[in-house]
This record gives structure tokens, sequence and C-alpha cells, in this order.
């Protein structure tokens, strides 16, 4: 999906704010003109009567007319949440609806498509640009652009920073000595602010070769004035794989700027790196792992074998997950911990609890967020854009669920997420590389 959060002073395509129609249209390269036929509305026999368009109305209005149709019934058929896409939420769609006659612009068919899916009160539904069913290769994750470059969390309430998930080699950042961990907290000499969202990308980024001031703050430390010379940078960093010192365990931190189609092949790599001798255990670092398409099936296959989970469809119990497990090295039998955090979302979460729920793994760090529902990718045929509906899960084998569960008003509850063997209160942001307790109680783990 197409989103501004964590970001790497760039476009990415991971994150958890909800990108509007209008900034996705603002984003469109090209229409794509087809659904796939896998993802055409299902639940046909339920659908209500739909208002006939009117051939008299202006056509940009039937064409208006016609996606907002298309975005209806995908909620209606697909959207995780059966009971929401009620009688009454037909009556109120249909309210919405009657506005695009009213209004003839973009930026107005924008915000009735944002009103949509608003009626649902669930971030996980968005629309963003459509990813193409006929590419014959994925598109590289890397994207060149002049900034500082690193990845960052956008600031939002309780959180006002840009926070450092990741530093690109090389980048006028690495040469500044920002490291992962780091915060900004003033751009310019202005405070970071919880309602920039988004925006503060464009006070860091800025014209080749211009200075910017940085306040950084590094955890438990004093905050720091640091002058960057922004330059043009790639935006990909590396997958880190290391002994830890002392020990005969491996250390592996995926790159969270890979396209999710490579991370298998680079953790192999990986694991090949570290065992020129065998390895004693493992600790794979996925507490900044992002992307709602993170490849948690094709991930599984490398550390589990067998029957691992079953995706459920609507609250609906449908295909066991069964796999052939290969093992790399080893690292079908070798002793794991997953460290997971506040930032880990999407698939990377259903990776660490199916280990988790097996005993496969050991689950360190601080409870996810629950963001694991499997995304309907729907393409909205006139204006080109897609639709991301959350429509299932997969759950553990003795039917354990890790999705976020909300109220009425969209108030998380209580109980989602990954909750790790052993938890701590301090989160990523709180501490540095170099007094990690959650690695420090991996290695314990391993030991024992």
């Amino acid at each position: 999906m197409t989103n501004l959060s964590p970001s790497p002073i760039s476009p990415t395509t991971s994150g958890w704010v909800k990108p509007t129609v209008l900034a996705a249209l603002s984003l469109m390269l090209c229409a794509c003109s087809v659904l796939p036929e896998r993802l055409q509305p299902t639940n046909l026999a339920r659908r209500p009567a739909t208002p006939a368009i009117s051939i008299d109305l202006p056509a940009r209005t039937q064409a208006q007319l016609r996606d907002f149709d298309i975005a209806t019934r995908a909620l209606r058929d697909r959207y995780i949440d059966a009971k929401a896409v009620n009688a009454a939420w037909d009556v109120k769609v249909l309210e919405i609806r009657k506005k695009i006659t009213e209004r003839s612009s973009e930026e107005q068919f924008a915000e009735v498509m944002n009103e949509l899916i608003s009626t649902l009160n669930d971030p996980d539904i968005s629309f963003s640009l459509p990813t193409d069913p006929n590419a014959s290769a994925p598109a590289p994750s890397a994207q060149s652009f002049v900034g500082i470059g690193v990845l960052v969390d956008l600031p939002r309430t309780g959180k006002e920073r840009v926070l450092i998930l990741s530093v690109f080699e090389d980048s006028p950042a690495a040469r500044a000595g920002i490291k992962p961990h780091d915060a900004i907290v003033r751009v310019g000499g202005r405070p970071v602010r919880a309602e920039e969202g988004g925006a503060v990308i464009s006070r860091i980024r800025g014209e080749p070769n211009s200075q910017v001031v940085l306040t950084i703050q590094t955890p438990n430390t004093p905050a720091r004035d640091v002058t960057v010379t922004r330059r043009a940078v790639l935006s990909q960093s590396a997958t880190v794989a290391r002994k830890l010192p002392g020990t005969n365990y491996g250390y592996i931190l995926p790159s969270p700027t890979l396209a999710p189609e490579a991370l298998r092949g680079d953790i192999t790599v990986a694991l090949r790196k570290l065992s020129d001798e065998k390895l004693d255990g493992l600790v794979l670092d996925l507490r900044v792992m992002r992307d709602a398409k993170f490849p948690a099936i094709d991930l599984l296959n490398l550390f589990a074998n067998g029957y691992l989970a079953n995706q459920y469809v609507r609250e609906r119990k449908g295909d066991k997950l069964e796999i052939t497990g290969k093992n790399v090295v080893g690292s079908q039998d070798l002793p794991l911990v997953i460290l997971v955090g506040d930032l880990t979302s999407g698939q990377a979460e259903t990776f660490a609890g199916v280990l988790q729920d097996l005993g496969r793994a050991k689950v360190v760090g601080n409870p996810t967020p629950g963001n694991v529902a499997l995304i309907a990718e729907v393409v909205i045929p006139n204006n080109g854009l897609q639709l991301n509906v959350p429509y299932g899960e997969y759950r553990g084998v003795k039917d354990k669920s890790w999705l976020r569960k909300r109220d009425a008003d969209g108030k998380t509850l209580p109980g989602g997420g990954v909750q790790p063997d052993v938890k701590f209160e301090r989160t990523w942001e709180e501490f540095t590389d170099a007094d990690d307790p959650h690695v420090q109680k991996a290695i314990e783990i391993l030991k024992g």
C-alpha cells in the first residue's frame, strides 16, 4: 500500500497511516483497468439493489458512480467483519452515494470515497496505487531521492518525534553520525509536532547540497544539533547478519526497505553467511518490520514444516496452512528467538505468532499491535486506484488469533497482537544497540 509511515523521507510501501483518495490520486502514474478475477465480488446473492445510473448524467459523474458502486460491493462482500456491513450500513452508504451527483470535481469525489471507507472506522481499509497483476517482475524497492537517507516512523499523538528506524549506507545521515533508535525532535529549530504527520518529511528533505539543522535525541543522552547536507541517495538498507559478541549465536535484522519478494532470498544468504561453522542459535529481529506484504509464508518455510496454521475468512475456518519446510544450513532445527515490538506490524506478526504457537520459537520484546489482517486488493477501474480491503487472517493450529479487535467507536480492545514470552516495558526507541535489553534476554534464553 502507498502509505507515509514509516518513510525513508521518500515514498515507501509500508506503514500504518491511511492515505486519502486524494493523496493516492496525486501519486497516480497510470490507470489499471481490470479487476482480477480472483477478487471479483463473491457474495452476489445478498447484494442490495443499487440505483441505476442515469445516462442523462455527465460522463464523469457516471464513471464516479460506477467506481463508488464497485468499492461498495467490495466492502460488502469481502470486509472481514461481515456483521458491520449490514442493512444499516447499506442505508448509510446510499446516502453518501447521493452526494456524487451533487459534486463534480475529483477532489469532491475523493471526499465522498473517503467518507465511504470511514463508515467502517477501520484504518486497515485504504486506497493506494494498483499492483499490476500482469507485471513480469516485482518493481525494485529502492528509489532515488534527495534527502538525508533514513527510514523513519512519523510523529503522532504522544510521539512528537521522527524516529529513525534505519540509516542508509554512506548517506548524509550516516556521515553525520545519526543511527537507528535516534529521534529527530526539531527540524531547523522548529519542534516536530504530532499534527504534522507526513508533512514533516518536506521539512527534512530539500534541494541537493542544501543544509538542514536537525536536533537529534539519542535515548538516555542530551539532545544535540547536527547539520546535515542533503544529496541524492538510494532508499535501500542492507540486511544485517552478524555473530552476537562472545557467542556462537547468529543475529539477523532483515532490511525493512527490501521488496517482500526478495526477503526470503536475502535471509537465506544471511543464514549461509553466518554458518561457516554450525550456529548454536539464531536471533531474528523483526522489531522494525512493518510491510503489510511481509512474506510470512515463504519465511515459515525456512524454520518450520507441516501443518502450521489455519486461514480464516470472515470468521469462517478455511484452508489449513501446510508447507514442506526447507532446511537451509540447519534452519529447521536451529534454536530460534524472535524479537518483536510495538513497531512490528503486518504479516511479520503472523510469522512470529505462528512459530511461537508451534513452540518452534521464543518471542521477546513488546506486544505487537495486531495488524495481521489479510488484504484483498480491488482495482477501481475508472480512476485506477486500488481499494485495500481486510478480509481474513491466519490463526494458530489451536485457533489462536493475533488480530486486533475494536469496539464500535474504533477504539482498539486489549488482547490482540503477539504477546511475547518475555515482555518488556521499554520499547525499541528507548534504548540503543549498545544496551539493547531484548537482545540480551534473547542470548539468555538461547543459553538456557
